[in-house]
């Protein structure tokens, strides 16, 4: 089936559509927990000036998880779909690098150290654990100058696995008390997080986002190949370089303080190329508001399945995920 041409009306329309679902995930979620608010209740205590428990709920605690949540599956849609057009292969996302697991590990090691809270905090550290990772993947991946996808796959692969051992190393020696936190917090959690997260990370995410949004075209020229790209002008190694940096400082900002969340950046780019196509002008910022409303959702689920306990977001997403996309896969092939 033909599609049509893209245009700034159909990107609007496709935007608008995706953000309705982002709402919609907005109230369910506030309306959601252990505490049965109730809808109608949760929605007025926005424009009530009255101190209830209901509103003590809902600003401390659900407001900023669906934040944080938001902004955790806006920053892993759009780094998945940056990743997957760099490389030009839908099976490509931040984990499937490595960059995850060597922004988990910069975390992790930043903790164990005592140095989490010096110099920015463990974001930057989380940062430069996944930079030097992107950096050696990209270092093995390149033969005779030219980027070889498939080889940085399996260089990702093995690197993310590197630094899994690294951080299980970490794991197997720190102290009893802070085990239980370092765990749950890999298997992905929204459970602690404040307003206070949220401003401190709205600036990573916004720096990391911006430039991803405005240069989204260069993917599109990227999809021709290397020296298809350059016979089109574009500097390609500059563009490669800019992309691999804002996708994974997206990448190990969400890492920070979220853990380990798989699959958002994986098949949610691969969900909207499918029903909209691949342009990449529409693809990154569609595939960020829709991660955000399925993280959001998946978050919904983890903590009202088996209440009053909870699952980590990282299992719910995993759940949800790897049996959709053997079935993407299987589809695909028909």
């Amino acid at each position: 089936m033909e599609r049509k041409p893209l245009t700034a009306k159909k990107i609007a329309k496709i935007l608008t559509l995706l953000s309705m679902a982002l709402i919609l995930s907005f109230l369910v979620s506030i309306a959601s927990g252990v505490s049965d608010i109730g809808f109608y209740k949760a929605i007025s205590s926005f424009f009530s000036s009255e101190k209830n428990l209901a509103k003590t709920i809902i600003f401390n605690i659900r407001l900023p998880r669906f934040a944080i949540g938001a902004m955790a599956g806006w920053a892993l849609g759009i780094s998945g779909a940056v990743f997957q057009g760099i490389l030009r292969n839908p099976l490509a996302d931040s984990y499937v690098l490595g960059v995850a697991s060597g922004a988990a590990f910069g975390a992790v090691l930043s903790i164990f150290l005592g140095i989490d809270y010096a110099f920015f905090g463990i974001p930057l550290y989380s940062l430069l654990g996944a930079l030097f990772s992107v950096f050696v993947v990209y270092y093995i991946a390149r033969v005779d100058g030219k980027l070889n996808t498939g080889r940085m796959i399996l260089a990702g692969i093995i690197v993310g696995t590197f630094f899994s051992a690294g951080v299980s190393f970490i794991i197997s020696v720190v102290p009893y008390s802070m085990l239980g936190g370092i765990v749950f917090w890999l298997l992905g959690d929204l459970s602690t997080q404040d307003m206070g997260v949220v401003k401190a990370i709205a600036p990573y995410v916004t720096a990391g986002s911006v430039p991803l949004i405005v240069y989204s075209n260069h993917l599109n020229i990227l999809s021709l190949g290397e020296d298809g790209a350059e016979q089109l002008g574009l500097k390609v190694k500059r563009s490669l370089a800019m992309f691999f940096l804002f996708a994974s400082l997206l990448t190990s900002t969400i890492v920070s303080v979220c853990g380990i969340i798989g699959f958002v950046g994986l098949i949610v780019p691969h969900i909207i190329r499918i029903i909209f196509g691949p342009d990449y002008r529409l693809l990154v910022p569609a595939a960020g508001i829709a991660g955000a409303a399925f993280l959001v959702f998946s978050d919904i689920l983890a903590r009202t399945v088996i209440v009053p306990q909870e699952l980590p977001i990282g299992v719910v997403t995993a759940f949800i995920g790897a049996p959709f996309f053997l079935y993407l896969l299987r589809w695909k092939r028909r």
